[in-house]
Protein backbone atom coordinates (compact mmCIF):
# COMPACT_ATOMS: atom_id res chain seq x y z
CA UNK A 1 0.00 0.00 0.00
CA UNK A 2 3.09 2.44 0.33
CA UNK A 3 3.30 2.51 -3.57
CA UNK A 4 -0.79 3.86 -3.34
CA UNK A 5 -0.15 6.39 -0.64
CA UNK A 6 3.15 7.71 -2.28
CA UNK A 7 1.15 8.30 -5.59
CA UNK A 8 -1.98 9.69 -3.83
CA UNK A 9 0.11 12.24 -1.69
CA UNK A 10 2.63 12.98 -4.84
CA UNK A 11 -0.38 13.42 -7.38
CA UNK A 12 -3.44 14.84 -5.32
CA UNK A 13 -5.41 12.15 -7.12
CA UNK A 14 -7.71 10.05 -4.81
CA UNK A 15 -6.41 6.45 -5.21
CA UNK A 16 -9.54 4.81 -3.32
CA UNK A 17 -9.93 2.74 -6.56
CA UNK A 18 -7.05 0.78 -6.08
CA UNK A 19 -7.26 0.64 -2.24
CA UNK A 20 -10.48 -1.14 -3.56
CA UNK A 21 -8.71 -3.61 -6.49
CA UNK A 22 -5.58 -4.35 -3.75
CA UNK A 23 -7.82 -5.55 -1.15
CA UNK A 24 -10.79 -7.39 -2.90
CA UNK A 25 -7.87 -9.12 -5.44
CA UNK A 26 -4.54 -9.26 -4.31
CA UNK A 27 -3.70 -10.98 -7.48
CA UNK A 28 -5.69 -8.71 -9.97
CA UNK A 29 -4.07 -5.76 -8.20
CA UNK A 30 -0.72 -6.88 -8.94
CA UNK A 31 -1.35 -7.38 -12.66
CA UNK A 32 -2.97 -3.60 -12.63
CA UNK A 33 0.35 -2.40 -11.23
CA UNK A 34 2.28 -4.45 -13.69
CA UNK A 35 0.26 -2.72 -16.40
CA UNK A 36 1.12 0.98 -15.39
CA UNK A 37 4.38 1.10 -17.20
CA UNK A 38 2.42 0.64 -20.63
CA UNK A 39 1.38 4.46 -20.39
CA UNK A 40 4.63 5.61 -20.07
CA UNK A 41 6.98 4.08 -22.87
CA UNK A 42 7.61 6.83 -25.10
CA UNK A 43 11.21 6.64 -25.00
CA UNK A 44 11.69 7.37 -28.52
CA UNK A 45 8.76 10.07 -28.65
CA UNK A 46 9.12 13.71 -26.95
CA UNK A 47 7.65 14.38 -24.30
CA UNK A 48 5.36 17.03 -25.90
CA UNK A 49 4.21 14.30 -28.64
CA UNK A 50 3.39 11.43 -25.92
CA UNK A 51 1.73 13.92 -23.61
CA UNK A 52 -0.58 15.33 -26.35
CA UNK A 53 -1.44 12.04 -27.40
CA UNK A 54 -2.48 10.68 -23.68
CA UNK A 55 -4.00 13.95 -22.45
CA UNK A 56 -6.19 14.13 -26.08
CA UNK A 57 -7.37 10.43 -25.57
CA UNK A 58 -8.34 10.90 -21.80
CA UNK A 59 -10.21 13.72 -22.53
CA UNK A 60 -12.21 11.11 -24.54
CA UNK A 61 -13.27 9.83 -21.68
CA UNK A 62 -14.67 12.62 -19.66
CA UNK A 63 -12.42 11.81 -16.72
CA UNK A 64 -11.74 15.01 -15.25
CA UNK A 65 -9.71 13.42 -12.27
CA UNK A 66 -7.63 11.39 -14.97
CA UNK A 67 -7.00 14.39 -17.20
CA UNK A 68 -5.74 16.36 -14.33
CA UNK A 69 -3.18 13.59 -13.31
CA UNK A 70 -1.81 13.19 -16.64
CA UNK A 71 -1.67 17.51 -16.98
CA UNK A 72 0.26 17.08 -13.58
CA UNK A 73 2.58 14.10 -15.04
CA UNK A 74 2.97 15.92 -18.39
CA UNK A 75 4.22 19.56 -16.57
CA UNK A 76 6.25 16.88 -14.25
CA UNK A 77 7.73 15.48 -17.58
CA UNK A 78 9.10 19.11 -19.11
CA UNK A 79 5.87 19.79 -21.20
CA UNK A 80 5.78 23.35 -21.48
CA UNK A 81 2.80 25.14 -19.29
CA UNK A 82 1.35 26.41 -23.11
CA UNK A 83 1.33 23.12 -24.89
CA UNK A 84 -0.41 21.66 -22.04
CA UNK A 85 -2.94 24.13 -21.91
CA UNK A 86 -3.43 24.38 -25.52
CA UNK A 87 -4.39 20.62 -25.68
CA UNK A 88 -6.83 20.69 -23.17
CA UNK A 89 -8.57 24.43 -23.93
CA UNK A 90 -7.07 25.22 -27.37
CA UNK A 91 -6.14 22.20 -29.65
CA UNK A 92 -6.27 24.86 -32.61
CA UNK A 93 -3.34 26.40 -31.26
CA UNK A 94 -0.82 23.64 -31.01
CA UNK A 95 1.75 23.82 -33.66
CA UNK A 96 0.94 21.49 -36.74
CA UNK A 97 2.88 18.34 -35.64
CA UNK A 98 1.24 18.28 -32.18
CA UNK A 99 -2.15 19.22 -33.57
CA UNK A 100 -1.79 16.17 -35.88
CA UNK A 101 -0.89 14.35 -32.87
CA UNK A 102 -4.04 15.19 -30.47
CA UNK A 103 -6.25 14.59 -33.93
CA UNK A 104 -5.23 11.04 -34.27
CA UNK A 105 -5.15 10.23 -30.53
CA UNK A 106 -9.01 11.34 -30.76
CA UNK A 107 -10.03 9.43 -33.63
CA UNK A 108 -8.47 6.49 -32.26
CA UNK A 109 -9.69 6.64 -29.48
CA UNK A 110 -13.09 7.53 -30.18
CA UNK A 111 -13.05 4.93 -33.15
CA UNK A 112 -13.59 7.50 -35.70
CA UNK A 113 -14.32 6.67 -39.10
CA UNK A 114 -11.67 8.70 -40.55
CA UNK A 115 -8.77 7.92 -38.51
CA UNK A 116 -7.07 5.96 -41.53
CA UNK A 117 -6.57 8.82 -43.28
CA UNK A 118 -5.30 11.12 -40.22
CA UNK A 119 -3.20 7.21 -39.10
CA UNK A 120 -1.49 7.65 -43.08
CA UNK A 121 -0.39 11.07 -42.17
CA UNK A 122 1.26 10.06 -38.71
CA UNK A 123 3.05 7.11 -40.44
CA UNK A 124 4.92 9.63 -42.47
CA UNK A 125 5.89 12.06 -39.69
CA UNK A 126 6.99 9.16 -37.46
CA UNK A 127 8.70 6.19 -37.17
CA UNK A 128 7.33 2.40 -36.49
CA UNK A 129 8.73 2.54 -33.19
CA UNK A 130 7.15 5.81 -32.57
CA UNK A 131 3.92 4.88 -33.52
CA UNK A 132 3.70 1.88 -31.61
CA UNK A 133 4.65 4.19 -28.40
CA UNK A 134 1.84 6.64 -29.53
CA UNK A 135 -0.51 3.35 -30.08
CA UNK A 136 0.19 2.42 -26.12
CA UNK A 137 -0.14 6.07 -24.76
CA UNK A 138 -3.21 6.00 -26.46
CA UNK A 139 -4.61 2.77 -25.43
CA UNK A 140 -3.53 3.14 -22.01
CA UNK A 141 -5.83 6.06 -21.39
CA UNK A 142 -8.78 4.07 -21.12
CA UNK A 143 -7.63 1.56 -18.89
CA UNK A 144 -8.04 4.15 -15.71
CA UNK A 145 -11.37 5.35 -16.51
CA UNK A 146 -12.73 2.06 -16.89
CA UNK A 147 -11.74 0.79 -13.86
CA UNK A 148 -12.79 3.33 -11.74
CA UNK A 149 -16.20 2.78 -13.81
CA UNK A 150 -16.17 -0.76 -12.88
CA UNK A 151 -15.69 -0.16 -9.53
CA UNK A 152 -18.36 1.95 -8.92
CA UNK A 153 -15.82 4.90 -8.34
CA UNK A 154 -18.05 7.30 -10.81
CA UNK A 155 -17.61 10.51 -8.50
CA UNK A 156 -13.90 11.14 -9.38
CA UNK A 157 -14.58 10.32 -13.28
CA UNK A 158 -16.23 13.53 -13.36
CA UNK A 159 -15.68 16.65 -15.36
CA UNK A 160 -13.76 19.89 -14.03
CA UNK A 161 -11.58 22.76 -14.20
CA UNK A 162 -8.09 21.74 -14.91
CA UNK A 163 -5.16 22.97 -13.16
CA UNK A 164 -2.24 23.71 -15.35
Amino acid sequence: MDFIDQFEKHYNYDCNYMRKMAKANPKAFETFVNFLPMGQVGKSLPSDVLWTAKIAAMLTEDCGACVQLNITMALEAGVDKNIVQNIVKSPNALNDDLKLVYDFAKAVATNQEDHHSIQKIVEQKFSADQLTELALAIASTKIYPSIKRALGDFKSCSLYQFSI
